[in-house]
């Protein structure tokens, strides 16, 4: 099976004009994203998408966890970690994308889209990056 073609595929139905917001784990040009971190950076990443760049809504009564339902340093709450707590989490999510919220997320989302593009263009800052790391490991035959 062509991966490629998969893969093209999904971005044709990702970049798709009618989806308005998008539950994911990572952040790509658009739309903007409904973070659910699990672990490693995850929370981190999704801290950093919603508080500072300002393009995404993260899930936060999804953490069950001991460490999961501690006081958020950044805003004083502590999750509850309950199904009903999720449900009303994930209403409240899906109430604002459709409205003020949303709009300005997804406003702010488009404005990542032009740098982002530049820098995996041919001569961008990350292409060149990536390329310089997969040269520093590339297998000599």
């Amino acid at each position: 099976m062509d991966t490629t073609a998969l893969w093209n595929r999904y971005n044709a139905e990702y970049l798709c004009e009618a989806l308005i917001f998008f539950l994911s784990f990572t952040f790509k040009l658009r739309p903007p994203r409904i973070c659910w971190p699990f672990q490693a950076d995850q929370p981190a990443a999704a801290a950093y998408l919603t508080e500072s760049l300002r393009v995404a809504f993260e899930l936060l009564e999804v953490r069950t966890s001991e460490h999961g339902v501690k006081l958020l340093l950044r805003d004083g709450r502590t999750p509850k970690g309950t199904r009903d707590a999720v449900g009303i989490e994930i209403r409240e999510i899906i109430d604002a994308c459709r409205g003020p919220k949303g709009e300005e997320l997804r406003r702010n989302a488009q404005g990542f889209k032009a740098p982002f593009l530049q820098a995996w263009q041919k001569d961008g800052a990350s292409r060149t990056d990536a390329q310089a790391l997969l040269n520093k490991y590339k297998t000599r035959a």
